[in-house]
């Protein structure tokens, strides 16, 4: 993040009175004046921290969604059979199949 706000900044003399900092100001031109450069840079740089900012916060959305967040209420981890007790992995699913729970409906958890 830092990496984009120095490189909008001018660097020397050199780069003086360009807009963006990027080149020297052509032959015969006149050399536009400090506070337009650093009005100009600041936009720039403005606009750079906000695209910035709206990229991690997407990155964090995603990072959210696709890994859970763990702030949101925990869903219910542990199924209960119909005595109360928590089903083992190696038991046989509640629904019926007669396939162990761990290769039914345990599968998604």
């Amino acid at each position: 993040l830092m990496y984009h706000v120095s490189i909008v900044t001018p660097v020397g003399p050199a780069q003086e009175g360009t807009v963006d900092g990027s080149a020297p100001a052509a032959e015969g031109a006149a050399p536009l004046p400090a506070p337009v450069v650093d009005a100009a840079a600041q936009q720039r740089a403005e606009q750079l921290l906000a695209r910035e900012r709206s990229k991690l916060e997407n990155h964090l959305m995603n990072a959210r969604v696709s890994h859970g967040d763990e702030s949101a209420p925990a869903e219910a981890k542990a199924e209960k059979n119909e005595d109360g007790k928590k089903i083992g992995r190696n038991d046989p699913c509640p629904c019926g199949s007669g396939k162990k729970y761990k290769n039914c409906h345990g599968k998604d958890k």
